[in-house]
């Protein structure tokens, strides 16, 4: 009852909630202290009505207003700002924006307003520069046809930037290469949408769980459910994973993304199958994807071209490989790189 009464409130009762199913050493101790959080709960619901803060509401693309911008530029005047850089809230702030650029900002009664700008009024709002988010799947699962997936990819850019985001970072898709596409339609100003910086279809396997084998003898990936860009690159071996590096290169994409770290192994763990990357005593599974010289020849063709390398890896050796092979962005990282919990100093 404690648990369900507080959680509606604040985020403040919601951590007193934790540590009341956390620390209850009797039940007359248990009752004292729900008579106690009730009637805190009491004093912040009558705060709360002017202190909870507001969610948006479900996202749908009839809620944007999407207007052309006059030759003048656009004002938008900010009840409160916040500066990123010192880390402070501004109040009555004035931003000044002419094509894709911020060319003025500081306080409303000194930043002139050009004449014919249109004025976004958010005197009662606080405004905050746009969010990058670096790890995003727009176009993760497959689906029937390349166009499905396309049109339910730019709902979700659509939906993270309503949210205020206004730069993606999106880390594979293993079907299709449409992320490419789309963010050069947004870029090209077919679409609306964030910026993207794309990956296409990830290098290899995930390897959450064993894969179904084919009746007949084929290479990997191509005998059973929907054969994926990304379970048939093919990379065994520092010249195949060059190769599949350049191709990847000639589609257009931003960055490589690569898994070091498996999650099973064998057909032992973990039980059941697809459970989650860990063995019975809690320890994680860190069987690695890739050798340290797969990885080396990855990064070095990656960047002779212009491209950044992410690797997502739990720990272990294959997060030693990726590190000592100079990938830009290491991801999901748990362990150490002995598998040791944290991240020790080796």
């Amino acid at each position: 009852w404690v648990r369900a009464h507080v959680a509606r409130y604040t985020g403040y009762c919601k951590i007193v909630e934790l540590r009341v199913s956390m620390n209850l050493p009797s039940l007359p101790t248990a009752r004292r202290f729900a008579v106690a959080i009730a009637g805190l709960s009491l004093s912040l619901m009558s705060a709360s009505a002017q202190t909870v803060r507001p969610e948006a509401g479900p996202f749908h693309p009839s809620q944007m207003e999407i207007q052309n911008a006059p030759a003048a530029g656009v004002v938008v005047k900010a009840g409160k700002m916040f500066n990123a850089r010192t880390g402070t809230m501004l109040t009555n702030q004035a931003i000044v924006i002419k094509g894709e650029r911020i060319v003025d900002v500081g306080p409303a009664d000194r930043v002139q307003t050009p004449q014919g700008a249109r004025v976004i009024d958010l005197s009662r709002a606080t405004v905050l520069p746009g969010l990058i988010d670096r790890h995003v799947h727009l176009m993760q699962d497959p689906l029937p046809n390349e166009g499905r997936i396309a049109y339910l990819g730019h709902h979700y850019a659509l939906k993270n930037m309503y949210a205020g985001f206004t730069t993606l970072q999106d880390m594979g898709s293993s079907s299709t290469y449409a992320t490419v596409e789309l963010r050069d339609a947004i870029n090209s100003g077919l679409l609306v949408g964030p910026r993207l910086q794309v990956a296409g279809p990830q290098m290899n396997p995930r390897g959450v769980n064993p894969y179904p084998a084919p009746a007949l003898p084929m290479p990997f990936g191509t005998g059973t459910g929907i054969v994926t860009w990304q379970n048939t690159a093919g990379v065994n071996g520092p010249w195949a994973a060059r190769a599949a590096v350049r191709d990847r290169s000639h589609y257009g994409v931003d960055w490589i993304k690569i898994y070091e770290t498996e999650d099973y192994e064998g057909s032992g763990y973990p039980q059941p199958v697809g459970s989650g990357a860990f063995y019975p005593n809690g320890k994680m599974i860190l069987v690695p994807s890739l050798t340290l010289e797969e990885n080396q020849a990855i990064v070095d063709e990656a960047h002779k071209r212009g491209l950044k390398v992410a690797c997502h890896a739990y720990g272990g050796e294959g997060l030693r490989n990726c590190l000592e092979a100079n990938v830009d962005m290491p991801m999901h990282v748990i362990v150490g790189v002995t598998g040791a919990e944290g991240l020790d100093d080796e």
